[in-house]
């Protein structure tokens, strides 16, 4: 709870919390994670005005590497690992 709080107070940004089960199918966790994911960046894309000023796509484009880095060229959406490159610490 105290991180949650650390990151509206320093950052201004809400989060949420969403709780599964031990038992839960892995790849079924891959895909909520993604659509909520995808979902929850839909809402936040637009200016104070409501105005969209990056699309979902222009997002995920724009960090997938950086992203890879973390969890790997294939949940990152790099299907072609063979020609990315990906060097860890960078």
């Amino acid at each position: 709870m105290w991180l949650k709080y650390h990151v509206y107070k320093i950052y201004g940004a809400p989060t949420v919390t969403f709780e599964i089960g031990d038992e839960t199918d892995r790849q079924l966790i891959i895909r909520l994670a993604r659509e909520a994911a995808i979902a929850m960046m839909e809402s936040l894309q637009g200016d104070k005005d409501g105005e969209v000023v990056q699309t979902v796509k222009e997002h995920n484009d724009s960090v997938r590497i950086d992203v890879a880095k973390t969890i790997g060229p294939k949940l990152a959406g790099l299907e072609d690992i063979e020609n990315v490159c990906i060097r860890r610490g960078s």
